[in-house]
């Protein structure tokens, strides 16, 4: 398991704890300073010319990406029986990526799952 994903794990055994307020207090200005190390990191990975060199690959990755996570929480919110307001609501706020995906993107890049242009 990488650290990433046990510190995630960590962190949900002691949410659950009797200390879990103590514990938010006291990591809250460590919060902060890895929150800006974490954008730091992410944006020196980032090479801005795949922009103009695949300008169409990105955009059919993100149109993929989008669409296929609202159609599918769309299809499981529906297969709930809850209204298709609250399916098109719950498929619109779930369509963007989370700073969790940059994570795993890396951790697939080291264990050689991914190429470094996928990254």
């Amino acid at each position: 398991v990488s650290m990433a994903l046990g510190a995630f794990f960590a962190g949900m055994v002691v949410k659950e704890s009797d200390f879990s307020h103590r514990a938010e207090e006291e990591t809250l200005p460590l919060r902060e300073i890895f929150s800006i190390l974490f954008f730091v990191s992410v944006g020196m990975l980032f090479d801005p010319h795949i922009l103009v060199e695949s300008p169409l690959h990105i955009l059919a990755v993100i149109a993929i990406i989008m669409v296929g996570k609202t159609l599918a929480a769309m299809a499981l919110v529906l297969f709930f029986r809850y209204p298709i307001n609250t399916a098109l609501t719950v498929g619109a706020s779930l369509a963007q990526i989370g700073e969790f995906s940059f994570i795993l993107a890396t951790l697939g890049v080291s264990l050689g799952l991914l190429s470094l242009e996928a990254q």
